[in-house]
């Protein structure tokens, strides 16, 4: 019997907090209540020394359980929406950043290389995105985003020239969506950009072998070689001799046929700089290597947002000056440990870092929204412009016929003469009595 009181002492029936056997037993046994059945649960997997549970919150919790998942309601559109193709993995939901509460005037649709299919005539071109269980659909786009971790394929870089063939815009403009597609042979005219003080962008020194077949034989050791389209260190490594250099020549010969191989001499870094811009804003940050590991951007780094150097802005505006205007562009620069600075790489596809990458990436957001709707002009001007200028030139007049201490708050100018009005109404009133009484006397 102690056990039994125990059992069902979590119970507020009686006035002790305990509940007798005779009224469990009174209970009807065909009703369903969802507070007996939490009851019956807690009093099950409740030790006898257990503290005392809640029944109401396991009432809550059935409730829950028993409710279907709500999920988010639909994402109206405007008439007028435009729809935005974004290539880029899953990993990240760009559709969150262009939801609104109300009727959203831009429509995302998100998808990798691998689930895109382009049909191009000469008046429209025709997206095809794959969906799951071998479903598809076919719409046509306003504008188009590549990510920066879209899935590289042979038929990547047809796409992208097809979608700039057929005028559809970008965040960046086609010349420079097009120049990013060979890195290598960009960056061969990139050593070319001068500077305002004449002097050149120090890219990191390459031999550049479009269509591999062998190795120029070379002194320097070690160097690095760069096998393919190498991402987050992939596809590199280090090489310190002539012999590993032979073999390697030979492993790049039997697994693949006229790679596009690239060399570089290898830099022992201090740290390495990754400066953005985007839109107006230019940030940098700078990533230390805390690992012995030679791959400073594949191994475990500390990650800090530093002071953007003016050096370093020049870098990022002359190359993106060089490109038509590149909205949209990132450097990374390696700092040796004897102080030497080299630009590494160049890329259009950000990488966002820190705490502020939510940030970037709703201001990446916010241009495209530009573009896609950009604001109406009058006279060459925009309409912020000229609403502003009115609202100077009535500032200026309410300046002008404002009250001004040096004059009277009753005069009144007209034609070039003040008057008063009382003391004009005085005088006549004074000059015809007295014509009135004059006559009266003479007479």
């Amino acid at each position: 019997m102690n056990f039994f009181k125990r059992k069902f002492s979590f119970t507020d029936d009686d006035d002790n907090g305990e509940i007798s056997l005779d009224e469990v037993a009174s209970s009807p046994p065909s009703s369903f209540s969802l507070s007996k059945m939490a009851e019956r649960v807690s009093s099950t997997i409740s030790a006898p020394t257990s503290p005392v549970r809640s029944s109401d919150t396991l009432v809550r919790a059935l409730e829950r359980s028993l409710q279907p998942s709500s999920l988010p309601p639909p994402q109206l559109y405007a008439p007028d929406a435009k729809t935005i193709l974004i290539v880029d993995d899953d990993l990240i939901d760009w559709g969150k950043y262009f939801r609104s509460t109300g009727q959203s005037k831009i429509r995302v649709e998100q998808a990798n290389f691998d689930d895109v299919h382009l049909q191009s005539t000469e008046h429209t071109c025709i997206v095809e995105i794959k969906l799951r269980e071998g479903e598809s659909k076919h719409l046509t786009i306003d504008c188009f985003l590549i990510g920066v971790d879209a899935s590289s394929l042979p038929s990547s870089h047809r796409i992208v020239r097809s979608l700039v063939a057929a005028r559809i815009p970008s965040i960046n403009p086609p010349s420079s969506t097009l120049a990013f597609l060979s890195f290598a042979d960009l960056k061969k005219r990139l050593r070319g950009v001068r500077l305002r003080d004449g002097s050149a962008i120090p890219f990191l020194p390459s031999i550049h072998y479009p269509s591999f077949h062998k190795f120029n034989p070379t002194t320097h050791f070690p160097i690095v070689v760069s096998i393919g389209n190498g991402r987050k260190g992939q596809g590199k490594i280090k090489v310190n001799s002539s012999e590993e250099l032979i073999d390697l020549e030979g492993i790049i010969r039997t697994s693949s046929r006229h790679e596009e191989v690239e060399v570089e001499p290898f830099v022992d870094i201090k740290y390495d700089i990754h400066v953005q811009k985007v839109g107006k804003e230019i940030k940098s940050f700078l990533r230390r290597g805390i690992s012995p590991h030679w791959k400073s951007n594949a191994a475990a780094a500390v990650l800090e947002e530093v002071k953007t150097n003016q050096r370093h802005i020049s870098y990022i505006e002359a190359i993106s000056e060089y490109l038509g205007g590149s909205t949209v562009l990132s450097i990374d620069i390696l700092v040796a440990r004897d102080g030497r600075e080299f630009v590494h790489s160049c890329n259009d596809k950000l990488r966002y870092f820190g705490e502020s990458q939510e940030e970037d990436r709703r201001a990446l957001c916010s241009l495209i929204h530009r573009l896609l709707f950009p604001v109406e002009t009058v006279n060459g001007q925009s309409l912020l412009q000229s609403e502003s200028r009115v609202m100077e030139k009535e500032e200026k007049k309410e300046e002008s016929s404002g009250w001004h201490p040096s004059l009277p708050s009753n005069d009144v100018i007209r034609n070039g003469k003040d008057v008063n009005s009382g003391e004009d109404t005085m005088g006549q009133l004074k000059r015809t009595f007295a014509g009135i009484f004059g006559d009266l006397s003479i007479s």
